[in-house]
């Protein structure tokens, strides 16, 4: 079927608006920001019934999406797949949606970037049956789920065909009546015991909606609204003295470039933006987007290619 359309949807403007506040200091050895606020962007994918709430994450400077897909069920209650962080705007933004409360509460999939939302958006909604992935894991110490705050009152994601499915969905007949549930995984744990390639992929049956994790990636031209313009802006800098990520980036790529052309390919991109300035602000919004899309898809792109990100997009 044809991609569902967007809709991005824009928040009340009666009263102050929500607080986007909450607080994230953890993730060993490298906190994910942002530690204080942040924004949640909700956009409509199939009228009535499918929504995506969309918040970042950052890393030193560079920015990731990470999204809830949110079903309408038959009975006005939703099934929530992969919370994000509960700030108040995200709750308001649910509760906006009139419905019957929420009925099931999926974690699809075992990084940590994913489930340590899911205790706090959990006890938000206590009646809510919460369902997760199997072989959920904690580094450096594996602790057991519940230490982690994975509370699976409905009980572990599996597929929801085959005599299996029926036994662990028993208590869910309004799941099974509507969502068709296929669990993905690697054959055995990678680096450290972890499981990072374990993911419940789910289908709603009336809309025909697939949601993933990281099983699908998809790249658009162009940043969606999540993305702030300052933080686009410094990923983006040609400047040559700056203290920019961009401009760290780029001193950074010279200095490992095993090649050795590095540097007389950033001396050559300082030397344009000394003598023409660094393009106008659209250009240096999408050369920022670009260039930090490939630094938070690969480790270690080619640093030609955070020289002029351009050509990746092509």
């Amino acid at each position: 079927p044809p991609a569902p359309a967007e809709t991005p949807m824009a928040a009340s403007a009666v009263g102050p608006p929500p607080s986007r506040r909450y607080l994230n200091f953890t993730g060993f050895p490298f906190p994910l920001g942002p530690f204080t606020e942040r924004q949640t962007v909700m956009t409509e994918l199939v009228k009535d019934r499918v929504y995506r709430f969309e918040q970042t994450q950052d890393l030193g400077g560079i920015t990731a999406n990470v999204a809830s897909v949110v079903f309408r069920m038959r009975d006005n209650r939703l099934l929530v797949y992969n919370p994000v962080a509960p700030t108040e705007e995200f709750l308001q933004q649910l509760k906006g949606l009139n419905s019957g409360g929420v009925a099931h509460i999926l974690l699809g999939t075992t990084p940590y970037e994913h489930k340590i939302y899911l205790a706090p958006f959990s006890r938000e909604f206590p009646s809510a049956k919460v369902w997760a992935v199997p072989d959920q894991f904690s580094w450096p110490i594996d602790l057991p789920g519940p230490l982690l705050g994975i509370n699976t009152t409905g009980g572990q994601l599996v597929d929801t065909a085959g005599e299996s499915g029926a036994k662990a969905y028993a208590n869910a007949p309004d799941l099974t009546a509507e969502f068709e549930v296929k669990l993905l995984r690697t054959k055995q744990r990678f680096a450290f015991g972890a499981t990072v390639g374990e993911e419940a992929a789910i289908l709603h049956k009336d809309t025909k909606v697939l949601a993933l994790t990281d099983a699908l990636v998809n790249v658009p031209a162009k940043p969606t609204e999540v993305y702030t313009e300052s933080a686009l802006l410094a990923v983006g800098d040609n400047t040559r003295n700056g203290s920019t990520v961009g401009n760290l980036v780029l001193k950074g790529a010279a200095a490992v470039n095993w090649r050795g052309s590095m540097q007389t390919q950033t001396e050559a991109l300082w030397a344009a933006s000394d003598a023409g300035g660094e393009g106008s602000l659209e250009e240096r919004l999408q050369r920022g987007w670009e260039r930090n899309t490939l630094l938070g898809l690969f480790f270690g792109p080619s640093p030609s290619s955070l020289v002029d990100p351009h050509p990746s997009f092509q």
